[in-house]
């Protein structure tokens, strides 16, 4: 398979990494020891035989140390975390950042993720960090700061984009980008599927800790479900027109967003009954967006979570000579006898677990000392996603270059990052279009 340049003319990694090892020991801590945070330590595992599992972090300090247990009887001699090397609190990522590691893997809300990338990179660490990296531009540039940091320093970073780091879709957006089928004048990407979980507060919880550990309903914690789950699918579209868009309209709401009764039982538990409209959270059930691309093609996005509703989640773009699933297919728009559309051309290869590749090329790259850099990428397509946010939530017209240069929305500065502690929650009113304020 040939080798793709990416935007900057640089060879992107093989993707045949995993076979690739020997017997150094590469030392791993996690930050984030929730369901996709443990299982990004078991894709390192696989991507490597030289992975060790060394510290762990979580904002509730209980769940990291099940983690360490979980890690030491399910990798047994591949796990040497010592009690001292356990961390929790709000600050205690830092503890975590400064111990003795190569690599940290970061999967907490996305809010954090600015914070800890720039805490890893200053204490000399490489990192994988899953998707999406920020909640808003001012954390999104934090995030190409860190990256340019990171690339001084001689550092690596990747991201969970996994789509990005299968073999079968690397090989199609090679073919797309040497013109199999014309040039790109549009297409459509989807995240639409059921509904999300909703989590109760327990005895003794605080609110803001209860907030933390429901973040999927907070905008300021996880950036709506445009960016915490779709951004894989606008990441891929980006990817095909090897860019981000010029301008952004969108529109959405919360139609099926009802969580009254779970919501009254929280505030039974924190003691602060007259807050239960607020803990039902804050961020929309779907946001539709036109995406237009600097050559003028328009691109239809449709994020949704709604509960006994039918899912989509894919990827099509279309030239002037064909379309493509940005999978595996490229079609012409040519039919045969039987009215099914002709194939120019489908990957026949072997394919690849994203998931396990995005942290063999870390490390591989890593060895050979040009360590693989993704932050600008991945900010840049977080920062499409927040913008369809920004759009929907405004009913204003975005522009790429304001977004990303001149917008001043900033949900979690650095003085509140510093400041956190067990305690008030933090909540802001629900995005009314024509109302809520574009910063």
């Amino acid at each position: 398979m040939a080798k793709r340049k990416d935007r900057q003319g640089k060879k992107a990694a093989s993707p045949n990494l995993v076979s690739e090892g020997g017997s150094e020991t590469i030392k791993v801590g996690l930050i984030g020891c929730g369901g996709r945070g443990t299982g990004s330590i078991g894709d390192s595992m696989r991507a490597h035989p030289g992975v060790k599992v060394m510290a762990v972090y979580d904002l509730f300090k209980q769940k990291a140390y099940k983690a360490a247990e979980r890690f030491k009887k399910q990798y047994k001699d591949r796990c040497d975390i010592g009690p001292d090397r356990v961390f929790g609190g709000y600050q205690g990522y830092k503890d975590l950042c400064a111990c003795d590691l190569d690599i940290i893997c970061m999967a907490t809300p996305p809010v954090f993720r600015p914070y800890h990338l720039m805490e890893s990179i200053k204490q000399g660490k490489s990192v994988f960090m899953e998707k999406p990296v920020a909640v808003d531009p001012a954390g999104a540039r934090r995030v190409i700061e860190a990256g340019e940091l990171a690339a001084k320093k001689g550092l690596g970073i990747t991201c969970g984009t996994q789509r990005r780091h299968s073999a079968q879709r690397m090989a199609t957006l090679q073919k797309i980008h040497d013109g199999v089928m014309g040039e790109l004048v549009g297409g459509q990407c989807y995240w639409n599927g059921g509904g999300i979980w909703y989590r109760g507060a327990s005895e003794g919880q605080t609110e803001l800790e209860w907030q933390c550990h429901n973040w999927y309903h907070f905008n300021w914690l996880c950036g709506d479900q445009v960016c915490e789950q779709h951004v894989h699918n606008i990441d891929m579209v980006n990817w095909a027109f090897q860019g981000p868009p010029k301008r952004f309209v969108g529109m959405g709401g919360r139609l099926t967003r009802d969580y009254s009764r779970q919501a009254a039982d929280v505030a039974k538990v924190l003691g602060k009954p007259d807050m239960a409209k607020k803990y039902e959270g804050d961020i929309y059930c779907h946001i539709g967006t036109e995406m237009e691309y600097p050559n003028g093609a328009r691109v239809l996005s449709m994020g949704r979570h709604a509960p006994r509703s039918s899912n989509r989640v894919s990827e099509r773009v279309v030239g002037t000579k064909g379309h493509s699933n940005l999978n595996d297919t490229i079609w012409s728009h040519e039919t045969d006898d039987n009215g099914k559309s002709k194939v120019l051309w489908k990957f026949s290869g072997k394919g690849t677990s994203g998931r396990t590749e995005e942290h063999a090329i870390l490390i591989r790259t890593m060895k050979d000392s040009k360590p693989v850099n993704e932050a600008r990428r991945i900010a840049e397509s977080t920062l499409t996603a927040i913008g369809s946010r920004m759009s929907a939530y405004t009913g204003r017209e975005i522009s790429w270059e304001w977004l990303l240069n001149s917008s001043k929305l900033d949900l979690l500065p650095p003085d509140q990052m510093d400041a956190l502690k067990p305690g008030d929650g933090i909540f802001h009113e629900i995005a009314v279009p024509g109302v809520t304020k574009l910063i």
